[in-house]
C-alpha cells in the first residue's frame, strides 16, 4: 500500500502527556500543505509548566486580538499569566474528544486508501500527545506508521551526503512560530525535499 505522508504539530502546557494537555493541534499533507488541520483545544485540567506554556501559546490564533490589548494573555511579555490563558482556552476551545474524532476522519477521508504515516520532529513528543489523546476518548488512531524528518535527514547525510543547501529551501522560511498549524506546513515542506533527495540518487 503506498504511504500517504500527515505532518502534525501539537503545542502543549507540559512536557508529560499524562499529565499536561494539548494546547492546539496541527496537521497538513506533505505535498499538499492547503489541505490543512487546525484546532485549539479545550484543557484537560489546570496543570501547565511555564516555560511550556510561553512556548506554545506564542502562536495560538484565539490570543492574537486579546493578547494586544492584555500582556497577560502575550506570552512575550513578564507579565504573562498562563492561568489566565489556561482559563481563556476553557472558554474558547473545542472539546478534546470532538477535535481527535473530527481529527481521525479528516485523516481516514484525506489519506484516500493510502497508508497513513505520521511525521513530526521530534516524533516521540507529538505523537505521544496525539495517541495518548485518542487513547484517553477510545478513538481509533488512523495512523500506521510515525516517521521523524530528522531521522531521515541525518540518514540521507550519512549515506549520500546530502547538505542544507541541497534542499533548496529558504532558511528564514523555516523558523517556527509555534503555530501548530505553520509549524506542521514548515515540516511538511522540509519532508517533502527529503523524499525528493532520497529518490534521486
Amino acid at each position: 500500500m503506498e504511504n500517504i505522508y500527515f505532518s502534525v504539530d501539537v503545542e502543549a502546557s507540559g512536557k508529560d502527556p499524562q499529565r499536561f494537555s494539548m494546547l492546539s493541534l496541527g496537521s497538513c499533507l506533505v505535498g499538499r500543505v492547503e489541505e490543512t488541520f487546525y484546532r485549539e483545544i479545550k484543557p484537560r485540567d489546570q496543570e501547565f509548566q511555564e516555560r511550556a506554556m510561553r512556548i506554545g501559546c506564542l502562536g495560538l490564533r484565539s490570543l492574537e486580538e486579546i493578547g494586544k490589548r492584555d500582556w497577560a494573555y502575550n506570552p512575550r511579555y513578564e507579565i504573562f499569566n498562563p492561568i489566565q490563558v489556561m482559563s481563556h482556552l476553557q472558554r474558547q476551545g473545542e472539546e478534546a474528544k470532538d477535535v481527535m474524532e473530527n481529527f481521525k476522519n479528516w485523516v481516514i477521508q484525506k489519506a484516500e486508501g493510502k497508508k497513513p504515516v505520521f511525521i513530526s520532529t521530534p516524533v516521540k513528543f507529538d505523537y505521544t500527545f496525539v495517541t495518548r489523546y485518542f487513547s484517553l476518548f477510545t478513538i481509533q488512531n488512523p495512523f500506521v506508521e510515525k516517521q521523524d524528518p530528522r531521522a531521515l535527514y541525518e540518514e540521507l547525510v550519512r549515506t549520500k551526503d546530502l547538505s542544507i543547501d541541497q534542499l533548496g529551501l529558504d532558511i528564514k522560511e523555516l523558523e517556527p512560530s509555534h503555530n501548530a498549524l505553520e509549524d506542521a506546513v514548515i515540516q511538511a515542506k522540509i519532508f517533502e525535499k527529503l523524499l525528493e533527495f532520497a529518490k534521486k540518487k
